[in-house]
């Protein structure tokens, strides 16, 4: 049986499978949960599974190149790295090689895989049937069509996946992207093959898109994702949890080991998400509210601003909005917000916020991830709950830097501002998120045994 064929078939089983289950779970994913590979408009349009069916077989039937890039030729493990094709593979390798036992061998691009597969009509007609099944579900029904669109691309990416893995004899596999709906259905499929997944999610809240997780291996980078554990033990599967720095600072963090480098006084910072560049595009609605709640951040701190004169604020952009195409529309957007006035400024377009965490005392966000690094290196940063999400959660060791109205907000602010980086990590009982204070090479315990 063709590999195609094998992943065609367990389609099937995932419909059917009986509920909490593991695959029920997948199913769930598949289903339910949000997309990024289409816009709004594209998962309301009724011909989004036919187009979806047309893109995936022209890809199966092209050249067979650029599915994968080695990365380290003289790698000691049979080991890989699944991602997007998004120019990312070298820092992911040195930030894998860091804390595992080796580097990986070779960066595997998930959606081009389709073009390992076998072109021979006995493959792929199963597929096609079943392809145009999704499409017509798609054309009748508007629920859930975009996500039943996706699953036709994922039967080809999983199946050449797997195809292309067993030729590069791969053995383990560090997922980078398991954010991605088709990610539970792999890691199933994945373990059929004899190949071994660790799963790599962002420092995020696990709340945003990992409720349910499948995986042999997790790596967990903020303390906070070791606390969301126990909320979602029922849905999150794994055998091992390893615990490891955010995803880069193994590059910038030691800059801030400098005591030169202070935090400056009466300065605050707004890490920004970019959603509402998101929200203009009409990316998919997460159901995460970051657009609205970033945008009374703003309107908060605007007011405050007009009343204290002694404070000053630096936005730090999103990678979005420093693209030279938009920083004009960036420019014109903070102004709108916050008005001409001299008490806030864009931090330098060419400088990293990771560089520059010392530019302001108090760091404000809603749902970036850089929250976390920043704190890691060791500077003090306030949160905007998400009730509707339930982030973070009450009894959390994040709550009592996070704030949920604008009262709130400034009576933090008024704490924080009068609190070197030392005493803030100590009066909020928050030391252990900083660098030096957690043991990140070690794995934790066994969480099955």
């Amino acid at each position: 049986m063709t590999t195609l064929r094998h992943v065609t078939r367990s389609w099937k089983t995932l419909k059917n499978a009986s509920v909490g289950s593991e695959e029920s779970l997948a199913y769930k994913v598949l289903l339910t949960y949000t997309t990024y590979r289409l816009t709004a408009e594209e998962a309301r349009d009724r011909l989004i599974g036919f187009r979806v069916l047309y893109r995936t077989l022209r890809l199966m039937l092209s050249e067979s190149t650029g599915t994968h890039t080695v990365l380290s030729a003289d790698g000691a493990t049979n080991a890989c790295v699944l991602g997007l094709n998004n120019g990312k593979d070298h820092n992911r390798a040195r930030y894998i090689g860091n804390h595992a036992d080796a580097c990986p061998k070779w960066s595997v691009y998930r959606e081009l895989t389709p073009r390992c597969l076998s072109r021979r009509p006995r493959s792929i007609m199963p597929f096609f049937f079943l392809g145009i099944r999704l499409a017509l579900a798609c054309f009748l029904s508007k629920k859930h069509r975009g996500n039943k669109a996706l699953v036709i691309c994922f039967l080809a990416e999983i199946a050449g996946t797997i195809d292309l893995l067993k030729s590069l004899q791969v053995d383990t596999v560090y997922e980078w992207d398991p954010y991605l709906l088709n990610s539970n259905w792999q890691a199933l499929l994945f373990e059929s093959f004899g190949i071994r997944v660790i799963k790599l999610p962002s420092s995020g809240p696990l709340t945003a898109h990992h409720q349910i997780m499948l995986s042999d291996v997790v790596v967990l980078s903020t303390p906070y994702q070791e606390e969301e554990l126990n909320l979602y033990a029922e849905s999150i599967n794994v055998k091992t949890i390893l615990r490891w720095p955010p995803e880069g600072t193994e590059v910038f963090a030691g800059q801030y080991l400098d005591p030169q480098r202070t935090e400056k006084a009466s300065v605050l910072g707004f890490y920004s998400h970019g959603s509402w560049l998101r929200k203009k595009a009409k990316h998919s609605d997460d159901g995460l509210n970051i657009a609205e709640s970033e945008s009374e951040i703003l309107d908060w701190l605007n007011r405050l601003l007009r009343d204290r004169k002694d404070i000053e604020l630096v936005i730090f952009c999103h990678p979005r909005e420093k693209q030279q195409q938009r920083r004009a529309e960036t420019q014109a957007f903070y102004t709108d917000k916050l008005g001409t006035s001299s008490n806030w400024r864009i931090m330098d377009w060419s400088v990293a916020s990771h560089d520059c965490f010392d530019a302001c005392h108090i760091g404000i966000a809603a749902y970036s991830t850089i929250i976390y690094t920043r704190m890691y290196c060791g500077f003090p940063t306030l949160i905007r709950r998400s009730e509707a999400n339930n982030f973070p959660f009450k009894a959390s060791s994040l709550w009592p830097i996070s704030f949920g109205e604008e009262y709130e907000m400034l009576q933090l602010l008024e704490q924080s501002l009068s609190l070197d980086r030392e005493a803030f990590f100590n009066h909020f009982n928050v030391q252990h998120y900083r660098l030096g204070q957690l043991n990140d090479l070690n794995s934790l315990e066994d969480k099955t045994s």
